[in-house]
């Protein structure tokens, strides 16, 4: 299975990247659901879903049902949802493991199905769904290093602002509402940064970085977008192109990073913003002070930080939709 999207007619215009067909929505126990056909997944990779509704914060679940596993396990049924990640029981099928965000898959597996159902009254009818499907890859060499014909690419100015300005009981978990924010002002749509910061905690887990609610706190302020997944570079040098940022997902050692504001760590956020062929520009919200959050790391340090380790970036963009036009489904 690739990754898949799907969209409203509106929204697959808005997003960046191709879209499949519409989604035919269903009444389900708690609001509105869809069942879609992943096909096989192989042992190693990550199923990573994300919804995006237009001035909305949609909750939802994602549950995971194959009907086969490789050495003829029985069927299996995983769930993922707001306070659902959990160890597997002693005995229990260990095929898939969820997460916070994400199926984890552990062995091969065929004849998956995917339901999705959205907490709601209303049927979405202004929507994005992204199954973002990866693996902790290798990428060929030349999708990183630099060739003679390269141009460097260039966003447009971001506001630079770090997460070291919150409290201090907050300062070193904000990385993700932080780049948020950064994006949202960068398109003058940030009201309250207070409020974006409370709309991506997430109480269940105590933390601020779980994938479908920063989304969600976008997406209701007039950012669409996804969690993606990149393993090659010629999709992140269209996005740029477009003057797109990537919000990556890095992770890194002590001495891997070299001018990074931290000297290591297991998940961390910053703005991918230009790419030369030597070096990278980042928003990095970690800096001390917003003067030096803009910053810049060797090419392929940082490609080692965050493509090798899954390459999972938001990639938000503007909707051309009128906020009236796109009730709110926040529960």
């Amino acid at each position: 299975m690739q990754t898949k999207r799907f969209a409203s007619k509106s929204l697959a215009a808005s997003y960046p990247l191709p879209c499949r067909e519409v989604l035919k929505w269903e009444p389900g126990e708690s609001g509105f659901k869809v069942s879609i056909s992943i096909g096989e997944l192989e042992a190693g990779q990550m199923l990573i879903p994300s919804l995006s509704i237009p001035y909305a914060r949609p909750l939802f679940s994602a549950t995971l049902e194959a009907g086969s596993v490789a050495l003829g396990d029985k069927p299996i049924r995983r769930v993922i949802s707001p306070g659902t990640a959990r160890e597997p029981a002693p005995g229990e099928n260990v095929s898939v493991s969820t997460h916070i965000d994400y199926f984890q898959i552990h062995e091969k597996l065929s004849g998956g199905i995917l339901h999705v159902e959205v907490f709601s009254q209303i049927i979405p009818e202004e929507y994005l769904l992204v199954l973002a499907l990866t693996q902790n890859l290798q990428p060929d060499q030349k999708n990183i290093a630099h060739t003679k014909e390269e141009r460097p690419t260039k966003l447009n100015s971001i506001p630079a602002r770090s997460q070291m300005s919150a409290s201090k009981a907050l300062r070193n978990r904000t990385c993700a509402p932080t780049c948020i924010q950064m994006l949202l002002e960068r398109e003058g749509l940030l009201e309250d940064r207070e409020a974006l910061i409370s709309d991506c905690f997430d109480s269940s887990t105590d933390l601020y970085g779980v994938w479908p609610l920063n989304i969600a706190a976008a997406s209701s302020r007039g950012l669409i977008g996804a969690v993606e997944s990149f393993s090659e570079f010629a999709t992140v040098r269209l996005l740029l192109n477009k003057n797109i940022p990537l919000v990556c997902s890095i992770r890194f050692e002590s001495g891997q990073l070299n001018n990074a504001p931290l000297d290591n760590t297991p998940g961390h956020l910053v703005i991918l913003a230009a790419i030369d062929m030597h070096t990278v520009t980042v928003y990095d919200p970690a800096a001390n002070s917003a003067e030096t959050v803009l910053r810049t790391y060797a090419r392929e340090e940082f490609f080692d930080a965050w493509i090798r380790n899954n390459g999972i970036a938001y990639v938000l963009v503007p909707t051309r939709l009128n906020r009236a036009k796109s009730p709110d489904s926040t529960p």
